[in-house]
């Protein structure tokens, strides 16, 4: 398992409430709370909402993912109305006594398409690609492993990290594919 990063919390606005308690939920132990907040809904749970250990995500495509992937697409060919028009069905569905979000283009409009994919596609498995997409940009993660000390993991602009492994039987099948950089480091690692 693992928490909810700072930054995806705060994203969520007072209005925006009900879809960060649904998808992110305080852990207790003993009726006291831990400090974690981890994901809900989007792996398995009981009815209780106590998480099932295992290490399965749900995956499926949702039709929010689709208003999304059309808000990104009509966001970045400069088509503002139609990526709000989806933007705005989507939040319809998630806040409470929704506004419209209107005046947004350019730059600031992609933005905000990101910064929304991030909040309702938490946990789901799309964060890295997202990353990938728009850049492979840098960024610093904290770690910790019960009771060891922080790590800090840095990824740098256009890091090789930034790739997954080719498995090997497809380069079997496909001689001339040459293996992502990292690949045999983090193979064996896992």
């Amino acid at each position: 398992m693992f928490n909810a990063s700072p930054e995806l919390l705060n994203s969520y606005t007072v209005e925006d409430s009900l879809r960060k308690k649904l998808y992110i939920f305080e852990e207790y132990s003993n009726y006291v709370w831990t400090g974690n907040k981890r994901a809900i809904g989007k792996v398995p749970n009981n009815q209780y909402l106590n998480v099932q250990y295992t290490t399965d995500f749900g995956m499926s495509l949702r039709l929010s993912e689709v208003y999304l992937n059309l808000a990104e697409a009509y966001a970045m060919l400069g088509n503002g109305e139609k990526a709000l028009y989806y933007l705005n069905e989507l939040r319809r569905k998630r806040i409470k006594e929704y506004q419209d979000i209107v005046g947004l283009s350019g730059e600031e409009l992609i933005q905000f398409v990101k910064e929304e994919r991030r909040r309702e596609l938490c946990f789901e498995g799309h964060r890295w690609f997202d990353l990938r997409r728009w850049g492979m940009e840098s960024f610093t993660r904290k770690w910790k492993l019960y009771d060891e000390p922080w790590q800090y993991y840095v990824i740098e602009k256009n890091d090789p990290a930034f790739t997954l492994p080719i498995p090997d039987e497809v380069i079997e099948q496909n001689p001339g594919l040459e293996q992502n950089p990292l690949a045999p480091e983090r193979h064996e690692s896992l």
